[in-house]
This record gives C-alpha cells, structure tokens and sequence, in this order.
C-alpha cells in the first residue's frame, strides 16, 4: 500500500498566522468531540484528513492522526502513557489498523501512549510499521532525568524485540507515500548534538497531498532549526500548517519561523503552557510561550489552533486560495526589555495585545540632545522595501509630551550621522495627555527607501521627550508597521475575476495579466487569458485573485 520514493526536491507554496484567549477543556467534552470527529472521509475528492489530539489531562503532548483518501491511517507520536486509551479508542473507530508510526523523538509525552498501545492494545489496535530516528547511547545518558533515561531505554529495547518491523532514519531526505499522502524527513537525530539533544534530534517531517502540505517540527531546539535552515532541505520548511516547535514554549528561535513561509499555526499546547501559568497565574511562569505567541502576530499569521482552546482539530485537506508572500502583512512591533535610557518599563499582554507603560524619569539635564529618553524597538524580520508602508501605533499619557522621534538605523551603528534619520511624530506637534486610546500614524516609506532600513538586523529607536523636563508615563499598544492604505492579507474578490484549470491549460478570465507560479515559486509564465502547463499544481496571482490549482 505505500512505497519508499527515490529522492527528490519538493517545494510547496505556503501560507501564514494569532490565537485567542485559553480555556480549559474537560475530558467529557473530549469524549463528545471525538465522537464527532472521527468518521471516514472517503468522498471522492482525494484529500486527507488530519486530527490534531489534545490532552485528555490537559497536558503537555504531541499528536496526530492522518487518514488517506483510501482510508489508510498514519499517526505521529502519540502523548503520554494515560492518552493511550482515548488514542486506542480513537484510532479503534477508523478501523483500528495503523499503516506507519512516525516518533519524533523518545521524550515521554511523544512516545508514552505508542508504548502503551504497543503493549496493552494488541488485541484491538495493529501497528504495521514504525519510523524513528535513534539517539546514541551517549546522548540518552546526557539527559539529567535518570527516568526519563530508563523509559528511553526500555522504549529503544522493545522496538529491537518486536516482530513490527521498525526503521531507524539517520539520513534526511527519505521520502514515503501512503495513497494520496506523501511524507518527506527533512531532519534526524543529530549524533553529534549533546545540548537538549532529545529535543534537538527531533525528526522534522513534511506532509502533503495535491492541496495541502504541512511541516511538524516536534520539539525541535534552537539548534535543531539552525541546521534544517542551512541543510539541504530549507525550502521544504515553507508550508501551508506548521506545529510550532516545543509545544510553542520555546525550541526555534524567532529567526527561525522568519525564515519561511506558513499560512497557519498547528499548537500541540495544553492551558499551562498556552498561559505561561505553572501556579502564578497568567504569564508568570518560566516558559517562553508568549515570546512564540508575539513572534507569530508580528509575522502576521491569523489562524492558530491550539489543542487547550478548540480541543480536537479536524482539517480536511482541500483545494484552498493561495496568499501572495510579496505582500506584508500588519506586522506588530515589541520593546526590547534593554536598550533603555532614563525609563523603565513593564508590558501587560491581554486578548494577544501587548501595552507597554514607559515610566519616564524627570528630565535635569540642560544638554538639549540629552532631555530625553529613549528605548528600542525590535527589529521587523522582513523586507520593506517593495510598497509604500506606515508606522503606527495607539497611546495613552497622563501628561503632555513635547514630542516623540523616531530613529530608523540600518544596522551599521544609530550614533553614526550618515545612517540614521528621524521622523517627528504629527511635525513635532504635542501628544496632549488623554485618557482615551489615540493613535498615530505616519508614513515612513521616505525613510525606509532612502536609508535601506526594513532588512533583518536595523532597529527602530523612539525618544520621548517630556513636556517641561517632567517626569511621565505613557502607554502604547499596537505598534505596527503596514501597507500604507492596506491592511492584512489582500482581499479576495470572486465577483469579477475567474481562473479555472483544463487538462494540459491554466485559464484566466476577467483580469489584465495573471502570474503563474509553480509551488517552488518560479514564474512560469503571464497571460490575460490562457497558458498551456504541464500536469502539477500551480498558484495563479490575477491581482486581485490569488489562487491554487491543481492541473492534470
């Protein structure tokens, strides 16, 4: 029923993603989810299904359950020991025959359940293959948790005793199909590796059909998406879903998911995690979950599903409008917690927006260049040098302020004259004192095209002077930096521009010129009304009508 492919370079096009408030989910819910969510989805239109499982306890875990347009299941890793019921039962409902396992890594919360399975579910579940990448003997040692080391061991034990038959990947880029579903291995366990190593030899798996494809990353650790960025196989990171690494509380650094493509976020995230909350209440903890949460709504992502929040997830893969990457989205903007001068500052995150309060100290000095204070502004992780853009952000101050500057540095130093510049925020007009959110917005397309800022690495600088020297405090929320008259993702109109595929033709009607693409991105070629193709899937831009095709 499936077969190991020779190697090749598949690219997908991609897509992008913010989450909501957490709630906690109880397991009778769970029980009522799974009743209507598990059923065959053999209708004709060769798309899989994916089931993202939550925790029935509400804790950490990873998995998934894939269902074929044949009816065939695939499952990646699998949770803890005490998710192996609801799992067994789950995977009893699709016909209780499991064609492939893949484990990303042996930590407990991937591999308890499949243990479990594997032991006590015989009689109800058959797994007919299994996929993992092994970890030296060395490397289990390195963990600290001696129990966590003994439950690696006896896990690697059993998989050398059973008569399942089990592959050890150690080379990326082993490619397998199952019907309509094709699964790529774009990293495996790295010998070498001894820092979180469990987490940083985390298979990265890719997963497609002819319409969706999406990346899962495990618990894959910093270094672990450092290496996939430079091997061989970055361009296959781009994708439509991708699970946030580490359950979203840390793993890949923020340059990271700057580096590809996603239209939307899959959070394998029970409540404690999704909140930061380990008994201190919201956002008190350790983790570093918002820091995840905040990369994603600067990216601009708007789809989120989050285990805790919606419990099981059911996506049925389908033809689906493609977005344009060219463009930007609204991208939000964070404050260092350094980099300040004469001010402190806290930050409050409600409903995913973040409100920075900026005490700033009375001013003494009579230096008029050193009346002031100042802090600095993340860097925005994208290139803004294709459009017209505007900066913006809402304010409240309890006191006037004479004015605000901001510094534009192109990363070669803010003090040097000959690369920065200043924009007087409303033509150095007073932010009078108000108690009502106020936002300003001014365009910086002048700045950004004259001084190359907007790459990876410049800085934005903001300089509050008080009125009178004295001493403030001023909050802002919602600094963004957006498409100068656009918001978000373009809309879609419908109405007016139609593209269609024939055997063997792409074809366009009611649009001036349309883009093809192929799914690695190339231009394949421009037409007002129709273009021959070879059988494959293709992204058509028309403007105002972006979408992706399948051509046969």
């Amino acid at each position: 029923m499936h077969m190991k492919l020779s190697r090749r370079h598949f690219i997908g096009s991609s897509l992008m993603a913010v989450c909501g408030m957490a709630f906690g989910i109880k397991s009778s819910a769970m029980n009522q989810q799974i009743g209507k969510s598990v059923s065959s989805d053999n209708e004709g239109d060769n798309g899989f299904t994916m089931w993202q499982i939550p925790s029935f306890a509400d804790q950490i875990g990873n998995s998934y359950v894939f269902q074929t347009d044949q009816g065939h299941i695939v499952v990646m890793d699998g949770g803890y020991e005490k998710e192996a019921e609801w799992l067994a039962n789950f995977l009893k409902d699709l016909g209780g025959t499991v064609e492939a396992w893949f484990v990303s890594h042996p930590h407990r919360d991937h591999i308890g359940a499949l243990y479990q399975i594997l032991t006590a579910y015989t009689e109800t579940i058959t797994v007919k293959h299994i996929y993992h990448s092994r970890l030296t003997k060395a490397q289990i040692l390195a963990d600290p948790d001696i129990q966590e080391q003994n439950r690696c061991k006896a896990f690697y034990a059993f998989l050398d005793s059973t008569s399942i038959p089990v592959d050890d990947l150690q080379t990326p880029g082993e490619e397998y199909t199952f019907d309509n579903i094709h699964l790529k291995i774009l990293s495996v366990a790295q010998p070498k590796l001894y820092k979180n190593c469990y987490n940083n030899s985390s298979m990265i798996m890719r997963l497609w059909d002819s319409y969706t494809n999406i990346v899962f990353l495990g618990d894959a650790g910093e270094e672990c998406g450092t290496l996939a960025l430079a091997g061989n196989y970055k361009d296959d990171l781009n994708c439509d879903y991708l699970q946030v690494a580490h359950h979203g509380q840390g793993g890949c650094t923020r340059d990271f998911y700057n580096a590809i493509n996603f239209y939307a976020c899959l959070w394998p995230t029970p409540t404690f995690v999704w909140n930061n909350d380990q008994g201190g209440g919201y956002d008190t903890g350790i983790l570093k979950t918002m820091d995840t949460r905040r990369w994603m709504q600067a990216k601009g992502i708007k789809e989120n599903h989050v285990t805790c929040l919606e419990g099981v997830y059911k996506m049925k893969s389908l033809a689906h409008e493609s977005h344009n990457f060219d463009l930007i989205n609204d991208a939000m903007l964070f404050y260092t917690d350094t980099g300040l001068k004469g001010c402190t500052l806290s930050k409050k995150m409600i409903n995913d927006t973040t409100s920075y309060t900026i005490a700033v100290a009375a001013q003494t000095a009579t230096d008029e260049d050193s009346k002031y204070s100042y802090l600095y502004i993340d860097p925005l992780l994208a290139d803004l040098m294709v459009a017209d853009y505007s900066f913006s952000f809402e304010y409240l101050s309890d006191k006037n302020l004479e004015s605000v500057l901001l510094y534009f540095d192109n990363g070669q130093g803010i003090v040097v004259d000959n690369v920065k510049c200043s924009a007087a925020i409303t033509d150095n007009e007073k932010m009078n004192a108000t108690t009502e959110w106020t936002k300003i917005t001014f365009n910086i397309s002048s700045y950004l095209k004259s001084y190359s800022w907007g790459h990876k690495g410049n800085k934005l600088r903001m300089d509050i002077y008080p009125a009178a020297g004295e001493a403030t405090q001023v909050a802002i929320r919602n600094m963004k930096i957006s498409v100068t008259d656009k918001t978000g993702i373009r809309t879609i109109d419908r109405s007016s521009i139609r593209i269609y595929s024939t055997p063997g033709t792409i074809k366009v009607e009611g649009a001036e010129s349309a883009r093809i693409y192929d799914t690695s991105g190339h231009l394949i070629g421009v037409t007002s009304n129709e273009k021959s193709v070879l059988p494959g899937t293709y992204i058509v831009d028309a403007g105002a009508k972006v979408v992706k095709l399948i051509v046969k």
